[in-house]
């Protein structure tokens, strides 16, 4: 019987061994989302910024144009 009390008591001290290592893992993933989606907003503002250049660029092209056409 005192085997199994001491079996058990082992068992529980690597479940909250284990619980801690999960928790960090998962504080770790979650700061990690949070970059990415950080990230994703930023590269969303880049894409429009090009957008509009290209059109920037492309008004200024038919400005450039004799008779406004396209190039």
């Amino acid at each position: 019987m005192d085997e199994l009390l001491k079996s058990l008591k082992v068992n529980q001290s690597l479940l909250r061994e284990l619980n801690k290592v999960i928790q960090k893992a998962g504080e770790k993933v979650f700061a990690q989302v949070t970059i990415t989606s950080e990230l994703n907003i930023q590269l969303s503002e880049l894409q429009s910024q090009l957008a509009k250049e290209a059109e920037l660029d492309e008004s200024l092209a038919l400005l450039r144009t004799p008779n406004g056409e396209h190039v």
